[in-house]
C-alpha cells in the first residue's frame, strides 16, 4: 500500500521549531507583506492560508493588491518603497502574474534579506552554491518529507514537470546536488510518457488536474505533486487517483501534501534570513 504524506503533521512541525527558536519572539513584531496583481479565487486562497498562520504566530500580515494594468516598472519600484521598511520581515510576490510582466524585473527588486521565496537571481545563485540559510519553500517542503520518510535521491532518475521559479528550477537543482540523475520538461514534451515510465521519483507542479496518469509511472515510483487546481468546488493535484494509489510507492496528496509544508516553510524562511542579516 502507498505510503500517504501527512504534510500538515509535518507542517505542524516545522511551525512549532519556529515559535522555539530563540529568535521568535523578535518576528513576532514584525510583519510579511504580500503583494499581487488581480488575484484570482485560487490566488487569494493561497494568501488567506497564509494569513492564518500568520495569526496563529502572532505575526503581522498583510496583503495588498496592484492595479491590473501596472507595468513592471512600477511594480518594482513599489517594492523597492515597501521592502526596506524596518517592521517588514519579508514580501511574498503572489504568483502567477500577469503574463505581460516581466517577472524578471519584478523579482529582482527584492532584497536577498526579505525573499522568502528565493525569487531574485541573488537569491537563486546563493541558494544554488549553498551560500543561503533558506531554500524555495516546495523545494524544502520536499527536502523535508526526504528526511522524515528516509527516501535516499542519491543515484535515483527524477522527472520534473515544469521549470518554473517556484517548483521546477530550484527542485531540479536540490536533487541535482543530492546527487540524482534529473530532468525537467514541460507537459508538452513528445517523450514525456517514456520519460516518466523510467523515473524513480516525479514531480509536477504545472497545475493540469490529473494530467499524469498510473500508466505514466513506473510501479513503486515516489511522487511529489505539487499541483493545485480549484475546479468544480474540489482542490485537485496533477496526478490521477490510479497513479498515486495505484503504481507509488509514497506519494503527496492535494490538498494536506505539499501546501501546508510551503507555508509553513515561508515563516521558517522569514525566520532564517531575520537571523541571518539581523534584522531583528
Amino acid at each position: 500500500m502507498a505510503i500517504r504524506v501527512d504534510g500538515k503533521s509535518l507542517a505542524r512541525s516545522i511551525l512549532n521549531e519556529v515559535r522555539k527558536d530563540s529568535a521568535f519572539s523578535a518576528l513576532q513584531r514584525k510583519t510579511l507583506l504580500v503583494i499581487s496583481v488581480d488575484p484570482s479565487s485560487e490566488t487569494v486562497r493561497f494568501i488567506e492560508a497564509k494569513r492564518k498562520i500568520a495569526e496563529d504566530l502572532g505575526i503581522g500580515f498583510s496583503a495588498e493588491t496592484l492595479p491590473s494594468d501596472i507595468d513592471p516598472t512600477a511594480f518594482a519600484g513599489h517594492i523597492r518603497s515597501r521592502v526596506y521598511a524596518p517592521d517588514i520581515a519579508g514580501i511574498i510576490i503572489q504568483l502567477p502574474l500577469p503574463t505581460r510582466l516581466d517577472v524578471r524585473q519584478v523579482f529582482n527588486a527584492l532584497p536577498v534579506s526579505k525573499d522568502v521565496d528565493v525569487l531574485s537571481e541573488a537569491a537563486f545563485h546563493n541558494y544554488f552554491f549553498n551560500e543561503s540559510p533558506v531554500i524555495p519553500p516546495v523545494t524544502g517542503a520536499i527536502d523535508r518529507i526526504c528526511q522524515e520518510y528516509r527516501i535516499d535521491v542519491k543515484g535515483k532518475f527524477v522527472a520534473i514537470l515544469g521549470a518554473g521559479k517556484l517548483i521546477g528550477a530550484p527542485t531540479l537543482a536540490w536533487f541535482a546536488k543530492q546527487g540524482a540523475q534529473v530532468c525537467s520538461f514541460c507537459d508538452s514534451a513528445s517523450t514525456i510518457c517514456n520519460i516518466l515510465q523510467q523515473a524513480d521519483i516525479v514531480v509536477s507542479g504545472i497545475g493540469k488536474p490529473g494530467y499524469v496518469t498510473g500508466a505514466m509511472l513506473k510501479p513503486g515510483v515516489v511522487v511529489f505533486d505539487a499541483g493545485f487546481t480549484v475546479a468544480g468546488g474540489k482542490v485537485l493535484g496533477d496526478f490521477s487517483k490510479d497513479a498515486l494509489e495505484g503504481k507509488a510507492s509514497l506519494y503527496t496528496p492535494v490538498p494536506g501534501g505539499i501546501g501546508p509544508l510551503t507555508v509553513a516553510l515561508i515563516f521558517k524562511n522569514a525566520l532564517e534570513l531575520h537571523k541571518q542579516y539581523q534584522l531583528i
